[in-house]
């Protein structure tokens, strides 16, 4: 991933690298070590992604850059980018390969969205945010991020900046585990919220028989076809 980067100019005369590292022991989960890294942060944009990624041959540092300079004429309260994301229920947003897709571009991108992928995740560093520090794990530490973005008045977005995502994920035990603790967290801010990332689909409710009721399976399941997707982004659209 390193060399590919800096092939790509992320150059180390122009970045600095942070490797955390848990290779001999999990010292590091996503959430804390978000934290960790925003806290050690100086330069203006952090860059939080997982190691298994490819930069393609190519100026990308440019291209990133120029990327961001445009978000910046166009939407001075963006705060975190990312390759794939919602923006509703309705409307994926992606410029990704990986085992699933190959160089597969969805949205009307740079899209604004409600939720991110963890793999490659550029932030702005000035913005302040932190992950929930209730939460841990490796799981949907972007879509926290996002809502902590969206209550602060900041704005995600998808960006067309390709990547190669070595891994697709995988739903362990862990997933659900995180999943649980994040509903919790999180429907202590909404009435009424469903949210939609990258591997789930969500309801936030501080009501808990109607949170318990519609953050079932079965309900998950029904909300996911594309006749009620269709009927509930009209009724929720995305936050202003």
């Amino acid at each position: 991933m390193k060399e590919s980067f800096i092939a790509g100019g992320f150059s180390e005369e122009r970045c600095r690298y942070t490797i955390l590292d848990n290779r001999g022991e999990n010292r590091y989960e996503g959430f804390g070590g978000f934290n960790t890294a925003q806290a050690d942060t100086q330069e203006p944009y952090l860059i939080y992604c997982h190691q298994d990624l490819i930069l393609p041959p190519g100026d990308g540092y440019g291209r990133l850059l120029g990327i961001m300079e445009e978000m910046d004429r166009t939407d001075p309260r963006w705060a975190v980018l990312g390759n794939a994301g919602w923006a509703d229920l309705t409307h994926v947003a992606l410029a990704i390969s990986d085992p699933v897709w190959v160089n597969r571009r969805l949205g009307n991108l740079p899209q604004r969205v409600q939720s991110l992928d963890e793999n490659f995740l550029v932030v702005k560093t000035a913005s302040g945010l932190r992950c929930s520090p209730e939460l841990s794990g490796y799981h949907m530490y972007a879509t926290d991020l996002c809502l902590v973005a969206s209550q602060r008045g900041y704005h995600c977005y998808v960006i067309d900046f390709l990547l190669t995502h070595l891994s697709q994920g995988n739903k362990s035990r862990d997933f659900y585990e995180v999943r649980r603790r994040f509903v919790h967290r999180w429907s202590r801010e909404f009435a009424f919220r469903f949210v939609r990332t990258p591997s789930t689909i969500l309801f936030l409710s501080r009501y808990r028989p109607l949170r318990l009721l519609l953050d079932s399976r079965l309900v998950r399941y029904v909300v996911s076809r594309p006749i009620t997707i269709r009927l509930l982004s009209r009724l929720f659209p995305l936050p202003s």
